[in-house]
């Protein structure tokens, strides 16, 4: 990013390429000229970013959910052949009601202990995050080195 403000500044100065010469007002403004590009860059490599996830989470998601579907129709069978099992010793509401509360915990623990976790373990946009932190770190730099009329380091 540098090489690009030097590069404006020796556009604009001739063959010398001192920013030295330049006035203040028009310093500042080819800095917040190179602060939106650079803006913009970051917002669009955070849209590209986003996307590429939300597509790669959208097939998961369709695979997840009819496996999900399948899954659930399944234990539902088999949750009833449990009861009807257990209703041969006792009676079939109590069967029912054991049955029931077994899996009712079973969902609640997993849920705590697996679920939450794997939640939070979902990424952002990394690449703009780390690009955002290092255009930070130079608008700061230029910005003092122009502000400090040290205009030749800007």
């Amino acid at each position: 990013m540098a090489q690009a403000w030097e590069n404006v500044g020796s556009a604009r100065t001739g063959a010398a390429g001192e920013m030295r010469d330049l006035p203040t007002g028009d310093l500042f403004r080819m800095f917040f000229a190179e602060a939106e590009t650079l803006v913009r860059g970051e917002v669009a490599l955070a849209k590209e970013e986003l996307r590429e996830e939300a597509k790669g989470a959208g097939k998961a998601a369709g695979a997840m959910g009819a496996s999900a579907l399948l899954l659930h129709t399944g234990w539902l069978a088999f949750v009833g052949a449990i009861v009807f099992a257990l209703g041969t010793a006792i009676p079939l509401w109590l069967s029912a009601l054991l049955v029931s509360l077994v899996l009712l915990g079973g969902g609640a623990v997993l849920g705590k202990l697996q679920g939450w976790d794997r939640l939070r373990e979902v990424r952002g946009p990394r690449r703009t995050v780390q690009t955002l932190k290092e255009d930070r770190q130079w608008a700061k730099h230029t910005f003092q080195n122009v502000k400090s009329g040290n205009h030749a380091n800007a």
